[in-house]
């Protein structure tokens, strides 16, 4: 039946229901019928994607171990939640695109790391009359995760910063800036081996620069 509709899922009830063994910022664990499956990039997001890969190879009659050899060996592209090591700091690029939801998922990816965390982040566009309270909504994630150090950039950022200290966030830690150049002088100040450090923005913020 070309229209039978297949759901996938963690928590909600599904046609394809995953176990979540272990969930690492490098990597997850996952199990579907006893066949445990390694996801080769830490996140709930890639978990989510990995949990949509298996229903739809199920729904085309792939073996499972065909499906499993797919995810542990997926090639991802750069610039998506890509871990780069340089210079003693671990940076997450995450700078291609962004909205909302991209952006939660990728604070709380940054949570799951045990290191210094710092969270650069810049505009998200197309925000419309949801400007202010999108980018605030994102100050109550920074703080959840136990963020330790806060750089915005850009327009509406600042509602970032001001939500997460008002949620508790500590105002010391927190810097907002209108240009890119600024906050790349203060990373360079603050910097310490080993920290961990999120960059995440749309496009058209040029974080790349940083």
């Amino acid at each position: 039946n070309k229209n039978k509709v297949i759901t996938s899922g963690i928590d909600n009830p599904s046609d394809i229901m995953i176990k979540i063994l272990k969930e690492d910022p490098y990597y997850s664990i996952i199990s579907y019928k006893n066949v445990d499956i390694k996801v080769p990039k830490g996140g709930h997001a890639f978990i989510y994607n990995a949990t949509a890969a298996i229903a739809v190879g199920i729904a085309l009659n792939v073996p499972i171990e065909d499906i499993k050899a797919g995810i542990e060996n997926t090639i991802f592209t750069s610039g998506r939640n890509e871990i780069i090591k340089a210079h003693g700091y671990e940076i997450i690029s995450d700078c291609y695109n962004a909205n909302l939801e991209a952006t939660t998922s990728a604070i709380n990816y940054l949570g799951l790391f045990k290191n210094r965390k710092i969270a650069v982040l810049g505009t998200i566009g197309q925000l419309g009359d949801y400007a202010e309270s999108g980018h605030g909504n994102l100050g109550h994630e920074i703080y959840k995760n136990n963020i330790d150090i806060l750089v915005t950039v850009g327009k509406n950022t600042n509602f970032i910063n001001e939500v997460a200290i008002s949620d508790g966030f500590n105002k010391s830690n927190s810097y907002h800036f209108t240009n890119i150049d600024e906050a790349i002088k203060l990373l360079k100040s603050i910097l310490k081996e080993n920290d961990t450090i999120l960059v995440k923005a749309s496009h058209f913020n040029n974080f790349i620069k940083i």
